[in-house]
C-alpha cells in the first residue's frame, strides 16, 4: 500500500494532529490494519459473499469450444484433472495447437484457438505463427487466477470471493476478455465494493476497478446501501491517497454528503419476501421472537430506509414506534423503536433519501385542527467513530433513535391524504390528486421543503388511480390501473377473465418538468398486487400473484429493455409458501431482505 500508514502518522503526529478528525483518525486506524494483515473483513461476511457461476452461464459457443478444448488438452497430452494444472508440463512436438504462458509464479499451457476466442489481447496483439510462439510472458496476472478463470471455460464454474475477485477483474482488464463472465465480474466488485474497501487489494487496484475514475472527489459507478457507507468509504479512499502521496493531494477536511447524488446509485440489489400478518400485536409465546400487529388501522405507513424496512405503528394515542424486522442467526426479529410523531387525526409517512418524510394536519395554538399539512423529515443518525474504537466497527449499523429531525409548516389543505400521489424529490414534495375533483384548478403542486413555498405544475392529461410510483433517472414513473377484461393465461395454466392494468402508463420528468407516456407491464389486479423498482440501473416491475388455491405467492420480475422501451424482459418468477390460513382475508406488508440472484 506504498508507505506504511503508521510511518506516516508517525511523522505528522506533531505538528499536525490538529489536521485530523477523530473520523479521520479512526479511517487512519483502519487503513493501517488493512496494510498489516491484507484485510479485516468478519469470517460472516467473507462466507455470505461467495458466488458460484456456473459454467452453462457462459456464451454458448464458447461453452462448447471450452469443453472440447480440455477433452482434447487431456487426450494430447496424457493428463488427468488432478494433473491437467500443473506447471513445467513439456510441450507436445506433435501438435502446433498450444502455447506455454508463464506467469511470475508457474506456467499453464493451454490451446491458442482457445486464447484468441476467449481474449481480446491475444486475438489482437499477439501472432502465433511461426516457430517462436510457444510462450508467452504475463508478468502482472497469478497463474492460479489464470487457472480459475481457465476451469470456468473448460466447465468447471467459478466461485467468486471478496478475495479473488478483484484478482480476476485485474485478468478481464489485462487481457481483455470479452466472455460474459468479465460482465459478473465487475459488477461482483461493483455490488461488493464496501465490503472490498476492507481489503489491501481494494486500496492497491483503486484506479483500475472504479473504471467510472475517481473524479471530484466523487465514487462512480458502485453500489452503496445507504449515504453513511458512501461517506465512510470515500474518505478512506481519500485518507489512502493522502497518505501515500502526500506531496501530490492537499489535505482537506471532511464535508460529508447530506443528500443522494447522481454521482453514485445507491440502489438494493434484489429481495426474498417475508410476510406478515397485521394482526394480534402481542409477543407468541411458542416463537417469543416474532410479533404480530392487533390492527391495520394502527399501521400507518411502511417505508424502505436506509435498505431496510420500517413500519411506523401507533400503539395508542399520540405514542407512535417505528418496528424494524431483521434475521439474526436464522431466527426473525422486531425491533421497536419510538418515533415522535404529533397529535393528529390523519397521517401520511414516505420514504425520502436517507429520511423519512411524515405528514400530519396542524394545530392551532389553543390546539384545535386548522386541516393544513404538517411536514417532519426524520434524518438518518450519522455514524460517529472515535480513533478507539476498534476496525470491526467499521460500517457498523449503530442503533437509529429517530432525534434527528426538522420540521416545516406547509400553509394548504388537501383533506384526504389517500386520495393524493405523495413523493419527495430533491428540495421538493410532490402531490398529484389521483381521484379527481373538478374544483381543484391545480391537481398536481409542490412545495419546497425548506421555504414550505407552493408552486402549481402541469398534471397529466388523463389522471388514474396509481399502486406504485418509482423514482427512476431523473423521472418518476405511475404503474396505474385501469379496468380492462380479457382471457389471459395464468402461471398454474389456467385461464380466467379478471381486470388487468391499462398498458399505457405515464412519467414526469423532473428536468424538463413535463409528463410522458411510456408502456407499462400488463397483469391481472385480482389477488396480485405489483410495484416498481429502480435498481442495477434499470427500471424493474414486481408482480406478486396471490394464489388462494395452493396457498403460495408468485413474483414475477420484469425489466425494462433500454433498447426497446416498449418491452419489459422477464427476469425471474420465484415462488414461496404463504403458510396462511386462507379462510380468513388478511392484510399483508412485505419486507425486503438484500441478496444476489446470479441471473
Amino acid at each position: 500500500m506504498g508507505i506504511s500508514v503508521s510511518k506516516f502518522l508517525l511523522s505528522f503526529k506533531r505538528q499536525n494532529d490538529c489536521y485530523f478528525s477523530k473520523r479521520d483518525m479512526y479511517f487512519l486506524k483502519v487503513l493501517n490494519e488493512i496494510e498489516k494483515k491484507g484485510d479485516i473483513l468478519m469470517t460472516d461476511e467473507i462466507i455470505t459473499h461467495i458466488e458460484f457461476i456456473s459454467s452453462n452461464w457462459i456464451d454458448d459457443e464458447i461453452f462448447f469450444d471450452g469443453k472440447e478444448a480440455y477433452k482434447e488438452y487431456l487426450e494430447n497430452y496424457q493428463l488427468t484433472d488432478d494433473t491437467a494444472f500443473s506447471n513445467n508440463i513439456p510441450i507436445n512436438i506433435n501438435t502446433s495447437n498450444y502455447v506455454r504462458l508463464l506467469f511470475p509464479d508457474g506456467n499453464q499451457i493451454v490451446k491458442k484457438s482457445l486464447l484468441i476466442k476467449c481474449f481480446d489481447f491475444c486475438s489482437s496483439k499477439i501472432n502465433f505463427s511461426g516457430n517462436n510462439s510457444n510462450e508467452i510472458i504475463i508478468t502482472t496476472i497469478s497463474v492460479e487466477i489464470f487457472r480459475l478463470f481457465l476451469k470456468f471455460i473448460y466447465g468447471f464454474g467459478l466461485t467468486l470471493t471478496l478475495d479473488n475477485c478483484i484478482d480476476l477483474y485485474k485478468l478481464c482488464d489485462y487481457l481483455q476478455v470479452k466472455t460474459i463472465l468479465s460482465l459478473r465480474i465487475f459488477g461482483y466488485v461493483k455490488r461488493n465494493f464496501v465490503q472490498l474497501s476492507k481489503t489491501k487489494k481494494f486500496y492497491q487496484n483503486f484506479s483500475l476497478i472504479n473504471t467510472d475514475k475517481y473524479i471530484n472527489n466523487r465514487l462512480l459507478g458502485c453500489y452503496f446501501k445507504n449515504l453513511n457507507d458512501f461517506n465512510d468509504v470515500q474518505r478512506l479512499v481519500y485518507l489512502y491517497y493522502y497518505t501515500n502521496y502526500p506531496n501530490k493531494i492537499i489535505f482537506e477536511k471532511e464535508i460529508l454528503e447530506k443528500r443522494y447524488e447522481k454521482s453514485f446509485r445507491c440502489t438494493p440489489l434484489k429481495y426474498e419476501i417475508y410476510t406478515f400478518i397485521l394482526e394480534p400485536y402481542k409477543k407468541l409465546t411458542k416463537e417469543d421472537h416474532l410479533y404480530k400487529f392487533n390492527n391495520l388501522l394502527f399501521t400507518v405507513g411502511v417505508v424502505s430506509w436506509e435498505n431496510e424496512h420500517w413500519t411506523i405503528i401507533r400503539e395508542k394515542e399520540s405514542y407512535y414506534v417505528a418496528c424494524h424486522y431483521y434475521l439474526l442467526d436464522g431466527n426473525l426479529y422486531m425491533n421497536k423503536v419510538p418515533i415522535k410523531i404529533r397529535r393528529n387525526n390523519k397521517i401520511k409517512v414516505i420514504s425520502y433519501e436517507d429520511s423519512i418524510i411524515v405528514l400530519t394536519n396542524s394545530f392551532d395554538i389553543l390546539g384545535n385542527i386548522d386541516n393544513t399539512i404538517y411536514c417532519r423529515i426524520f434524518h438518518s443518525t450519522p455514524r460517529k467513530y472515535k480513533p478507539s474504537m476498534e476496525s470491526t466497527k467499521l460500517f457498523y449499523r449503530f442503533q437509529e433513535n429517530f432525534n434527528n429531525y426538522t420540521d416545516i409548516k406547509l400553509d394548504y389543505n388537501i383533506n384526504d391524504f389517500n386520495h393524493f400521489a405523495i413523493f419527495a424529490y430533491k428540495d421538493y414534495i410532490y402531490f398529484l390528486k389521483e381521484y379527481m375533483d373538478y374544483t381543484v384548478n391545480y391537481p398536481f403542486f409542490r412545495f419546497n421543503l425548506k421555504t414550505g413555498v407552493k408552486q402549481d405544475l402541469n398534471s397529466p392529461t388523463n389522471i388514474r388511480p396509481s399502486i406504485s410510483q418509482c423514482i427512476h433517472e431523473e423521472k418518476i414513473y405511475f404503474l396505474v390501473t385501469e379496468p380492462e377484461y380479457f382471457n389471459s393465461p395464468w402461471e398454474d395454466d389456467e385461464t380466467r377473465i379478471d381486470q388487468i392494468t391499462s398498458k399505457i402508463g405515464y412519467y414526469f420528468n423532473f428536468e424538463t418538468m413535463e409528463w410522458y407516456k411510456y408502456i407499462q407491464p400488463k397483469f391481472a389486479l385480482k389477488h396480485r398486487n405489483g410495484f416498481l423498482r429502480s435498481q442495477n440501473g434499470f427500471l424493474e416491475c414486481y408482480i406478486i400473484h396471490k394464489n388462494i388455491y395452493k396457498n403460495i405467492i408468485s413474483v414475477i420480475q420484469l425489466h425494462s429493455n433500454s433498447d426497446y422501451p416498449s418491452q419489459w424482459i422477464r427476469v425471474s418468477t420465484s415462488q414461496k409458501s404463504e403458510n396462511l390460513d386462507i379462510k380468513y382475508k388478511k392484510e399483508h406488508f412485505l419486507m425486503w431482505k438484500e441478496s444476489w440472484d446470479s441471473k
